[in-house]
């Protein structure tokens, strides 16, 4: 079987969602005929771990770890001179020392095991950084690069641009990768039109792949199995509003435009403001004498549950649905005793209590820590919608989240 180097600084029990491309690629790839090796960070002050995902990794694989440098996890005015150092010196990002010490690592690895392929996934770029030292070293190893987001040109750099020193710098480190990596992958063919057309006469579209994120059919294969268990000894009731009842109406502002088709297959819904409307086993139908045909019956005993899983960074904010769940529950829209949005991942929780105190919806919103990532798919498929937001602007074309995948698996509608 033949062996590739993977060099992958977030790696298992490193949680994160730029961790599972990596782990599903370790999962699979002996199907394939390849054996991996793993160079990765060690596992001391890893900002969100999740020994969920080791499940992922065979028993036998090996993973080398070595000493990740973060300049930032000193104490007092080390760290914060290490903070400035990550920000400002270290190029392209704080992992540069973590590269550049674990080169001799690297090389050690290819010739005691007899590397056939040496494998880079970005972010962090500077892994890409350290294919380039070891294809001096040994250039008749081939090298893929994978580009989980774009470099020079992803949204969050432009939004927040570097001095014009810093930028040149970097496009010339990521024009040298693009150069000398065999291969090359990304997740999207727009992105993969980006590299090429930004970078033209480097003839990249002969060897940029794109292979997309996806969804690991293991990882429901349980949770559904219990589902349906459940669903069993409850006379289908598990418990939730029922799939062919549920509805997320759209609405603009003031206008709700009604949509009856939501089924157990997953919904897209296209909305900047919601109106949620609930039916089936847990409530006893519409108030017959109400006016206001989207209000919930004091009856209804199941609270709707709207979950959203992930981060919220740059672009990517939840201003504009918390305005609008605010709006509905202030105009009657919505009984915020009926409603339930679970926030899932990694928040600045100061600025996720502002929104909610703005909004007026104090006992609405459950704000969860980072939740391991099994755990959250059983929050996924026991919600009635799922929530998606993606930020808006130049370059915002070029990707999407990879939790969408997830979320269609999951069979509940989606607002996106």
């Amino acid at each position: 079987m033949k062996k590739v180097l993977m060099i992958a600084y977030s790696f298992p029990p490193a949680g994160g969602p730029g961790v599972q491309r990596t782990s599903k690629f370790v999962k699979y790839m002996r199907a394939y005929g390849w054996e991996p090796v793993i160079l990765t960070r060690d596992d001391a002050n890893i900002p969100l771990k999740d020994e969920s995902l080791l499940k992922d990794i065979p028993e036998d694989v090996i993973v080398i770890r070595t000493k990740a440098w973060d300049l930032s996890a000193y104490p007092g005015i080390f760290g914060l001179a290490g903070k400035f150092i990550n920000r400002k010196i270290l190029i392209p990002d704080s992992e540069r020392l973590w590269e550049i010490f674990s080169r001799k690592t690297a090389e050690d690895i290819i010739r005691s095991h007899n590397i056939d392929l040496i494998y880079t996934t970005s972010l962090p770029y500077s892994s890409h950084l350290m294919a380039i030292h070891l294809k001096k070293k040994f250039p008749d190893i081939p090298w893929v690069a994978d580009f989980r987001d774009e470099w020079t040109n992803n949204p969050y750099i432009l939004d927040n641009p570097y001095n014009p020193i810093r930028i040149n710098i970097e496009r010339k480190m990521e024009h040298k990768v693009l150069q000398t990596a065999d291969y090359l992958v990304t997740n999207t063919p727009v992105m993969l039109m980006n590299f090429t057309n930004n970078n033209p006469g480097m003839g990249l579209d002969m060897k940029f792949y794109v292979i997309p994120n996806g969804y690991d059919p293991d990882d429901f294969k349980y949770l559904f199995d219990n589902k349906a268990k459940n669903s069993s000894k409850t006379n289908n009731n598990n418990g939730l509003v029922n799939d062919d009842n549920a509805k997320c109406h759209v609405v603009n502002n003031k206008h709700v435009v009604n949509d009856d088709t939501a089924t157990n297959s997953a919904k897209i819904i296209d909305a900047e403001t919601i109106d949620v409307e609930t039916k089936g086993p847990h409530c006893n139908g519409r108030n017959s004498n109400s006016s206001n045909n989207n209000s919930f019956r004091s009856t209804c005993t199941h609270k709707f549950t709207i979950t959203y899983t992930g981060a919220f960074y740059g672009r990517r904010k939840p201003d504009i649905f918390f305005q609008a769940i605010g709006d509905l529950v202030k105009n009657g829209k919505i009984n915020s005793n009926k409603i339930h949005i679970k926030l899932m991942g990694s928040y600045k929780k100061e600025q996720i209590q502002r929104l909610t105190d703005l909004h007026n919806l104090n006992g609405v919103v459950e704000i969860f820590s980072y939740v391991p990532h099994e755990e959250c798919l059983k929050h996924m498929i026991s919600s009635d919608c799922l929530l998606l937001i993606e930020g808006a602007g130049p370059g915002a074309e070029a990707f999407y989240t990879g939790k969408v995948f997830e979320y269609m698996v999951a069979g509940r509608p989606i607002l996106a």
